[in-house]
C-alpha cells in the first residue's frame, strides 16, 4: 500500500494501472490546539470519516484522549487499515463496521 499526493497529470497516468484504490479527501482540522487530518471517504466507503494525528513519541500518544467529535479510537485496528479498506466491498464494510461498533 502506498499513499501518494498526485497532481492531475500524475493521476491520469497512474489511473490506467490495475489497482485497488481508496478515494478520500483530506482536510486539516484544529481541535484543542491539536492539528488533525480528517479523511472523508468516497465511493465504496462513502460516509466513513476518520481523523488522524501524528505523535512524535509513544508517551505523547498515550496522553492523547479521544476527541469529543470522534466515536472511537482505531489505532492498531486491522479493519481500518488502508489495505483492508481497499479490498472490501461496501457490504463487507457495513457488516464489519457494525460488528466493530458493537464490541
Amino acid at each position: 500500500m502506498t499513499n501518494m499526493y498526485l497532481n492531475d497529470e500524475e493521476y491520469h497516468c497512474l489511473s490506467k494501472l490495475d489497482a485497488r484504490e481508496i478515494i478520500k479527501r483530506r482536510y486539516k482540522y484544529v481541535h484543542d490546539e491539536l492539528e488533525y487530518g480528517i479523511d472523508v471517504f468516497e465511493g465504496e466507503l462513502e460516509e466513513l470519516i476518520m481523523a488522524e494525528i501524528e505523535c512524535e513519541t509513544e508517551q505523547e500518544f498515550e496522553r492523547l484522549r479521544v476527541p469529543s467529535f470522534a466515536l472511537k479510537e482505531v489505532t492498531g485496528e486491522e479493519f481500518f487499515t488502508g489495505g483492508n479498506l481497499a479490498a472490501i466491498t461496501r457490504g463487507e464494510f457495513e457488516v464489519g463496521l457494525a460488528r466493530w461498533l458493537c464490541e
